[in-house]
């Protein structure tokens, strides 16, 4: 790609492939459009093909960490519009359906042949909108496809490890990761099964009855295949466990990039080609803390699963532009930037600053779910005490704080309004893993940060989220220049412009 946008004055090309179908064949079919009207080479891929120039230059490609305007919370983007100038000759694309077709757009220098241009987005159709002189499509990427329940098995309640009546058709529990004090699924009574996990499981640490310390083989039996536990008695009050979760293929995942990566193949119909795993990897070194979730008999969306996921560490997730499910971690800007934009760079009055967010002295952290409270009465008499404490109370609370943040005076933060905000809920199981994300969020919000939208003449497709810049600007405080995080673009390549939301 660097071929393609490193001569600044050069002359480029933007092509669209568009799967559609056709009802009248029943059958899938391509259109084209580009930029400029050209015909691809009779040695090209597709051959002999014309792509009318047709390309809107109202076309937006966009991307989030999060959702734009926003830092934290849900990763679902937008990734904007595809405008196709109407003329009357493309006037069969009324007869087409679109919704979760295949997107492709790439981008070449004219002249070049079709087989030299880059793919820079890869997704998924929307709705169709029309009016006199332009087609819009709306663009998704392939997110979209996760949006649904994580657990499609169901039980069938056709009785033994199906289930009964009252389990029929409710989805099969899922447990990833470290997961302490869950209430097992009893499956079949009468046997005394109870399942844990739709699938193979790690180890069964503990199982308790009504907080009672029950012993492998004398009181209970596991199945670590099928994820399931049998008791060789009936028990006298309500079975819980400490689990290892899911260990398909004989792989234990426990960090929030693995366990993500695992319910995007099992579950979300991804392959191994569909992932980043240079960005697995980056993020498990970043932060590969163990964390756990559980699912129960729940109908859980699996978007909302990985949002769990990835707020427990400050992390984000989505496609990149060839299409591939990547994730990453919200950092303050890097000290070296990547690009650098001065005041000509930007688009005059179009430049807009938001407050950062609140400014904090202290970072509390919830961790070490207790997946099922119970109270003290309830308990054997043979639960110890240390039991007692953990399973009476839903999460344990530790923190990180700088007082002086809130204090007047020489060398002192002078907020005087600093949040002490509500704990952060996360899936982290070890206090050390807690103290470590507590300190880092406050070192992220302990100052002033500014959030800019900024849109700049720039050679498109070149900045990327994370990505650190350096602007300067003769107001806005930014004389001096200032150093942001990318945290979502939106790109309109034909005019050579793309909008920035910059955090720092």
């Amino acid at each position: 790609m660097a071929d393609v946008f490193s001569d600044i004055t050069a002359k480029r090309v933007w092509a669209v492939e568009v799967k559609a179908y056709d009802p009248s064949t029943e059958a899938e079919i391509t259109l084209y459009a580009a930029s400029k009207a050209f015909t691809t080479k009779s040695t090209d891929t597709p051959a002999d093909t014309y792509f009318p120039g047709a390309v809107g230059r109202a076309s937006t490609f966009e991307r989030s960490m999060f959702r734009r305007g926003r830092i934290g919370g849900s990763s679902m983007p937008d990734p904007g519009a595809l405008d196709i100038v109407n003329t009357g000759e493309l006037e069969t694309w009324l007869d087409y359906q679109f919704d979760g077709r295949d997107v492709t757009v790439k981008v070449g220098l004219e002249g070049d042949a079709y087989s030299t241009f880059e793919t820079v987005f890869s997704g998924v159709s929307g709705e169709l909108q029309f009016d006199r002189n332009v087609i819009r499509l709306k663009l998704s990427d392939k997110q979209d496809q996760l949006d649904k329940l994580i657990q499609e098995n169901l039980f069938a309640g056709t009785g033994g490890n199906e289930g009964g009546d009252d389990l029929k058709d409710k989805p099969k529990p899922l447990c990833f990761g470290p997961c302490n004090n869950i209430t097992p699924v009893i499956v079949d009574r009468t046997n005394r099964v109870y399942q844990v996990h739709d699938g193979q499981i790690k180890a069964v640490d503990a199982v308790y009855d009504n907080g009672k310390l029950l012993t492998l083989t004398t009181h209970y039996t596991v199945d670590l295949t099928n994820g399931r536990i049998t008791l060789v008695a009936a028990p006298t009050g309500l079975v819980t466990a400490d689990i290892q979760g899911s260990d398909t293929g004989g792989t234990y995942v426990s960090s929030v990039a693995n366990i993500m990566e695992r319910i995007v193949k099992d579950f979300g119909g991804l392959s191994t080609s569909d992932i980043d795993a240079t960005s697995i990897s980056d993020l498990n070194t970043k932060n590969a803390a163990a964390v756990g979730i559980y699912t129960g008999t729940g109908e859980r969306n699996l978007l909302d699963v990985l949002d769990e996921l990835s707020n427990s560490i400050g992390a984000f997730y989505g496609f990149n532009r060839a299409g591939k499910f990547s994730v990453g971690r919200f950092e303050a800007p890097a000290t070296t930037a990547d690009f650098t934009f001065v005041e000509t760079d930007a688009v005059k009055n179009r430049i807009k600053r938001d407050p950062g967010g609140s400014v904090i002295w202290r970072q509390r952290i919830k961790y070490g779910r207790n997946w099922t409270v119970q109270s003290d009465e309830a308990l054997d008499a043979s639960a110890t005490d240390a039991h007692k404490d953990f399973v009476t109370q839903d999460y344990r609370v530790t923190s990180d704080e700088d007082a002086d943040v809130k204090e007047d005076g020489a060398g002192k933060g002078g907020h005087k309004n600093a949040d002490d905000p509500e704990p952060l809920v996360t899936l982290l199981d070890a206090k050390a893993d807690a103290d470590t994300e507590a300190t880092r969020l406050l070192g992220l919000y302990d100052v002033r940060r500014d959030f800019f939208s900024v849109t700049v003449k720039t050679q498109a497709f070149q900045v990327d989220l994370g990505d650190t810049v350096d602007f300067s600007h003769s107001r806005f405080g930014l004389s001096a220049g200032k150093k942001f995080l990318v945290v979502g673009i939106a790109e309109r390549a034909v005019v050579n412009e793309a909008d920035l939301d910059l955090w720092g």
